[in-house]
């Protein structure tokens, strides 16, 4: 069995991250099996996918991605904040980059070479189109320079987003959390329902520039994460305290992000409502004790840790697995039936090949001496 990681403070052991990746990533997962799935499906007609129970489903686990962005700002600026309020050493910005480029490039970088040579040797694609779209990709650029998904990995959009608040993180951490702690919460909430409103209200119009996909529109959900590491700072024990309030909390959350789905309400209040949800579903899981102890689970942990592998590379093998396991349909008149069986099958082969990748790839740039090690062996492999 794979080893549990943890990310840790001097103080505290967050594992609870791992497990909030974990309810990340397979709504992420589930969403993109049953989209594959439907376009292939010869008994899916309009009505059928969009009021089938997959979808109903669907509505409720849109929170994936939102909450990625959100453990994200707790995660890159909890150092900072540390340093900030006093409580940890100073933290230099290019060994943060470098720590950041060593654990996450090589990963990304030979996923999206392995599937640009598939694109244009299997897909057999033209290298003239797939080459400069593979240089926006790997420089986390795609977006802005095309205002469309990669055509590599269509998933990397998101990555590009997480690439530019990495660039932004150690300044805005270090200017937010100069604030005193009321000042600083105003900031963060004001800074939120700002971007609230960007989403709600521009994303037309930067999509004219090809500013839609980046985090001109998504800095709220990082935010979340940046109030979520206010409140683990500033009363820490009480992220120790479990009680069945945050759990119906946690649950409350799950039920505004899909019943948005189903209201009337303005588009901004929608964007409002879920982005709070995340928050209140982020801090549910580590003190909701029903939640908590699911984010305990050594499966929950375990998936959630290889999470950056299987985003990288689920998309691309729901595709590939496609070729082999064609949709059929099983019980007519039922396509969520089809559904369910076709995405626990993909799902199962996913976490499969993931987990040889997380092993062999991943979880040894996990080690932040690896570059240091690897030169050390080369030299030795030439004497």
């Amino acid at each position: 069995m794979l080893k549990l990681r943890r990310i840790t403070t001097s103080s505290f052991y967050l594992a609870e991250l791992d497990g909030l990746r974990f309810l990340a990533i397979m709504p992420v997962v589930y969403a993109h099996s049953r989209t594959f799935i439907l376009r292939n499906s010869p008994g899916a007609d309009t009505a059928q996918q969009t009021l089938d129970l997959s979808q109903w489903i669907g509505y409720f686990l849109t929170f994936g991605v939102p909450l990625f962005y959100c453990i994200s700002g707790f995660i890159l600026s909890l150092p900072f904040a540390r340093y900030r309020l006093g409580m940890g050493r100073q933290v230099k910005v290019l060994n943060f980059y470098k720590r950041r480029l060593t654990r996450l490039e090589p990963p990304y970088i030979l996923s999206l070479t392995v599937f640009f040579f598939v694109h244009l040797l299997i897909m057999n694609e033209s290298f003239g189109y797939l080459l400069p779209r593979y240089i926006a990709s790997f420089f986390y650029m795609h977006n802005i320079a095309y205002g469309e998904w990669s055509v590599i990995n269509p998933v990397a959009w998101t990555l590009e987003i997480e690439f530019q608040f990495y660039l932004l993180a150690p300044f805005i951490s270090l200017l937010i959390f100069r604030l005193s702690g009321h000042l600083r919460v105003a900031v963060i909430i004001a800074l939120m329902l700002f971007f609230v409103g960007v989403e709600a209200y521009l994303s037309k119009a930067l999509a004219e520039v090809n500013l839609d996909r980046t985090i001109i529109t998504k800095a709220q959900y990082f935010l979340a994460g940046f109030l979520c590491c206010h409140l683990y700072l500033n009363d820490s024990e009480r992220f120790t305290q479990k009680s069945y309030l945050w759990d119906f909390c946690g649950f409350s959350a799950f039920l505004i992000s899909g019943y948005r789905f189903m209201t009337d309400s303005s588009v901004y209040v929608d964007y409002l409502t879920f982005t709070f949800a995340i928050v209140l579903f982020f801090l549910a899981g580590f003190r909701g004790k029903i939640f908590n102890r699911i984010m305990s689970l050594s499966f929950v942990s375990i998936v959630g840790g290889m999470c950056y592998s299987i985003y990288l590379l689920h998309y691309p093998l729901i595709h590939f697995l496609g070729k082999f396991f064609q949709v059929r349909v099983v019980v007519p008149g039922y396509i969520w039936v089809d559904v369910f069986l076709y995405v626990a099958v993909y799902t199962t082969v996913v976490l499969a090949v993931c987990t040889v990748f997380y092993v062999l790839i991943e979880r040894p740039c996990m080690d932040p001496n690896w570059p240091r090690q690897l030169k050390a062996y080369l030299r030795r492999d030439k004497q």
